[in-house]
């Protein structure tokens, strides 16, 4: 048990380790792409000295500019199943059971809906994740908390070039995706069997094209930082350097099963 906390510890150092530098590197520009770095199945996210937190239904903002003091700020109401929040320039993607809801944060504490409607989906989970132009939403319908009415395991593409006008522009079948991550030109996508589903999305970044995997564990989540990839598993943390996309090394892993 004391070795298993240990490990557990190690994994909540990393996370936090990394939601400060990135937090503090936007100091000069807190509202500007500032964000700590959280995977797509985050509840809460760093971005500037906002948090920003989901339950079920509605989003929280907290000034954290003085971490050990944080002041509530405001409350959203947003809907119902809400599950994931990913930040991304000046907007929040935030997936719920039924649908991808994006806010803008141009003003940092009072988020608004950037589109007249949520873009609706099939009932299941959704991670999301975005770049510039196109934000990439997994369902997954293995799990049974998300209201899932249809058997349906699919890799969504948005674009969201024009955000007021998003639209899904591509779907693909996989047996369970979950959790997922870019980095410049790859898509990273944890499934329930194959481990991490690896997409080049250079050449046609709204039709991602599955070139590998990195297989042998069951992946649930991404966080990318630069050449890093840390890959939470139902077994422990693994580590990866990304800086060759032909050569991803594993470069340690954290067991916190034993």
């Amino acid at each position: 048990m004391r070795k298993i906390m240990k490990n557990l510890s190690s994994i909540l150092l990393i996370f936090l380790a990394l939601t400060l530098y990135n937090c503090n590197k936007g100091d000069a520009n807190p509202n500007k792409n500032a964000n700590g770095k959280a995977g797509s199945t985050a509840k809460m996210i760093t971005v500037g000295h906002y948090l920003y937190v989901i339950n079920k239904s509605e989003l929280m903002v907290y000034d954290v500019q003085n971490s050990l003091e944080p002041n509530y700020v405001n409350t959203v109401d947003i809907g119902f199943g809400i599950e994931t929040i990913f930040p991304f320039g000046d907007n929040l993607f935030i997936g719920s059971s039924t649908g991808l809801y994006i806010y803008n944060i141009t003003d940092p504490t009072a988020p608004v809906l950037a589109t007249e409607e949520p873009v609706d989906h099939f009932t299941a989970c959704d991670p999301v994740v975005a770049n510039n132009n196109y934000a990439y939403v997994t369902l997954n319908s293995l799990r049974t908390d998300c209201g899932n009415t249809t058997n349906v395991n699919l890799l969504l593409t948005y674009d969201i070039s024009d955000i007021e006008n998003t639209t899904e522009i591509s779907s693909q079948e996989m047996t369970g995706p979950k959790g997922l991550a870019i980095s410049d030109t790859r898509l990273f996508v944890c499934d329930e069997t194959e481990g991490i589903v690896i997409f080049d999305i250079t050449e046609t970044p709204e039709h991602p094209e599955s070139i590998g995997t990195i297989s042998g564990f069951t992946a649930n989540d991404i966080i990318i930082d630069n050449t890093l990839m840390m890959v939470v598993c139902e077994d422990g943390l693994r580590q990866y350097d990304i800086t060759d996309n032909n050569n991803i090394t594993l470069l340690s892993y954290i067991n916190t099963h034993e």
